[in-house]
């Protein structure tokens, strides 16, 4: 593709879905976010009902999602995880959708200028997350694969002794977990979960392995192998190509919590936003209600700006260290003091799904990358999970202590890690 870098290969295939748009702020800033989608509180609705409607603004999506991909071909756009179910007023919002013609950040803009509204930081684009944050240019990787030798010598493949876990779960927001991966991988084996919540892979049909399928199986496997016997509840927010938006995560994990049965979150994804993220702060406050600990993915632009919702005070955010020297930051992590924890991030060895990489999304462009069960990943995501295994870890070896409580005295028992990046779990 005339020497494009893989980044750019895939932020052009991003915008080219059509329910994606990039708002520039200037030359590291800026945000994904739904086009047509308007959030705003509940308690401004009503007057901004007659604004909405002025500019063709509905209730309903009432537009066909169509674009032309860089191929040239006019295709309807899939839309990705998407629950249909998201319970808005819980969150305390409302949703619009605004005609493909209107730009809505700069709506959101006027709308701030010229009116007072009673919860001004609520009126905003419903914000991208994502699982890995290549697609605006940043550093990530395809994953290594991993011969089944090497995954012995790690014993990624045998069966742990349990850890004393078993009466404790975390539930894992991502791409969901492979049904085929829990035949291949015994540590994996007795997971069960709905059809929606299943590592879809191959989504397009094209023959290769969507942009992060395997993702969320890769994250199950790490709290797995960390905190043998632990439950595991998966949950697909992000679809296969890792994209997902702040009022479905905010809306899952509102009933994650209110559910009862996990005390820990894990959010391998995330994004930045331009001021408050819809509907984060409602479901924090629940979190908060029903003692479950959300733990975060920091981002992998190796830059201080923050990232959601890792950067959330409420949430612990993890940053990633180098496999070889963990008194090292990773070069592609985020940092700052937003940042709570931080863990072994690079080259983490773990367990993968069966399938080839698309040779256009490798580098150089069109090697052959073929996952056979087994690989190592880099990125924040994979720090995360070890974090929030840890932190099972400590509720089980210290029963008395609410979730809560015993995250944070995990935090304080453990040493510091390099500038920036909060503690480090090991």
């Amino acid at each position: 593709m005339n020497g494009m870098s893989r980044a750019a290969r895939r932020l052009r295939s991003l915008l080219a879905r059509g329910d994606v748009a990039l708002q520039v702020c200037g030359p590291h800033a800026g945000y994904f976010y739904r086009p047509r989608e308007l959030v705003c509180s509940l308690e401004d609705d009503d007057q901004l009902q007659p604004i909405f409607r002025r500019f063709g603004g509905d209730r309903r999506d009432r537009w066909v999602d169509t674009a032309k991909s860089w191929r040239g071909e006019l295709r309807t756009v899939k839309q990705p995880v998407r629950r249909e179910s998201v319970d808005l007023s819980k969150l305390g919002l409302a949703r619009w959708f605004m005609p493909p013609d209107i730009a809505v950040p700069g709506l959101v803009a006027l709308i701030r200028q010229e009116i007072s509204l009673r919860a001004p930081a609520a009126l905003s684009p419903n914000f991208l997350m994502f699982g890995e944050q290549w697609w605006g240019g940043e550093p990530g990787d395809v994953p290594d694969p991993m011969s089944l030798e090497e995954a012995l010598s790690l014993e990624l493949h045998g069966v742990q002794e349990p850890s004393g876990c078993e009466h404790h779960s975390v539930t894992v927001v991502d791409t969901g977990i492979d049904r085929a991966a829990t035949d291949h991988h015994p540590p994996l084996a007795n997971l069960a979960f709905d059809d929606a919540d299943v590592d879809v892979l191959n989504n397009d049909a094209n023959d290769f392995l969507d942009e992060q399928a395997g993702h969320g199986t890769f994250i199950a496997g790490i709290i797995r192998r960390r905190a043998p016997g632990v439950g595991i509840e998966s949950v697909r927010g992000l679809d296969t190509n890792g994209v997902t938006d702040a009022l479905t995560i905010s809306d899952l994990v509102t009933k994650i919590a209110e559910g009862g049965t996990s005390r820990v979150i894990n959010l391998s994804l995330g994004g930045r936003a331009a001021g408050d993220v819809p509907g984060l702060d409602a479901a924090l406050e629940t979190c908060r209600r029903h003692d479950v600990v959300v733990v975060a993915a920091a981002g992998n632009a190796g830059r201080p700006d923050e990232f959601y919702p890792a950067a959330h005070k409420d949430v612990i955010g993890v940053g990633a260290v180098e496999s070889d020297d963990p008194s090292q930051r990773a070069a592609f992590s985020n940092y700052g003091d937003w940042v709570t924890a931080c863990a072994v991030g690079t080259k983490v060895p773990g367990l993968h799904v069966v399938g080839q990489w698309d040779p256009e999304h490798t580098e150089p462009e069109g090697s052959s990358v073929v996952l056979d069960k087994f690989a190592r990943w880099s990125g924040t995501s994979f720090a995360t999970p070890v974090v929030a295994a840890a932190i099972v870890e400590h509720m089980a070896a210290n029963p008395n202590l609410s979730a809560r409580d015993a995250a944070a005295d995990l935090l304080a028992s453990s040493p510091a890690g390099p500038p920036m990046l909060g503690k480090f779990i090991t």
